[in-house]
């Protein structure tokens, strides 16, 4: 991780990230891929509450999973910095 993406995270990383997964995961994600897959591509015959709790849940699910990864590679490059 660069100095610039470390610097980043460390100001995305205070704000929480129960908003990172709000913003990240389902308004940047998840919003996207439920208009997407719903009505662009009408990919499932779901109600369109069904496909909404969907692709609310795994946007929930990629920002923590984002959240983790980077989290990770935060702290890697934080040891590596300092050692």
């Amino acid at each position: 991780m660069r100095l610039s993406e470390r610097q980043r995270w460390q100001r995305t990383r205070q704000k929480g990230m129960p908003r990172y997964v709000l913003v990240n995961g389902i308004l940047i994600w998840g919003a996207p891929m439920f208009l997407l897959m719903t009505f662009v591509f009408k990919y499932s015959d779901l109600p369109i509450w069904q496909s909404a709790a969907l692709w609310i849940l795994t946007g929930i699910a990629y920002g923590i999973t984002t959240w983790v990864t980077q989290e990770r590679r935060y702290r890697k490059a934080a040891t590596e910095h300092r050692g």
